[in-house]
């Protein structure tokens, strides 16, 4: 497949309280919180990570967190199945 680009632009994180997150994940990335509409601000906050155009998009969200998740994605697809030493 040629001609196909894709890049990621932000991640999402779900938390309880946007200021608190926004404290918490801009002293822990060294990132900058951007401005967003006034609409959006009661549920989202964008912070800009330094020398990088990927955002960190917060989502205030109260519902109750009982388990940790993970996401694993890549670019590209595996040519080749992985091999196993025994």
């Amino acid at each position: 497949m040629t001609g196909h680009r894709s890049r990621l632009c932000q991640f999402v994180i779900d938390v309880d309280d946007l200021d608190e997150g926004v404290a918490f994940w801009s002293a822990a990335l060294d990132a900058t919180p951007e401005q967003l509409p006034a609409a959006s601000g009661v549920v989202y906050r964008q912070l800009r990570l330094p020398d990088a155009e990927i955002r960190i998009l917060l989502q205030l969200t109260h519902d109750p967190k009982i388990k940790k998740s993970a996401c694993t994605s890549t670019s590209r697809p595996m040519t080749s199945r992985p091999r196993y030493l025994a």
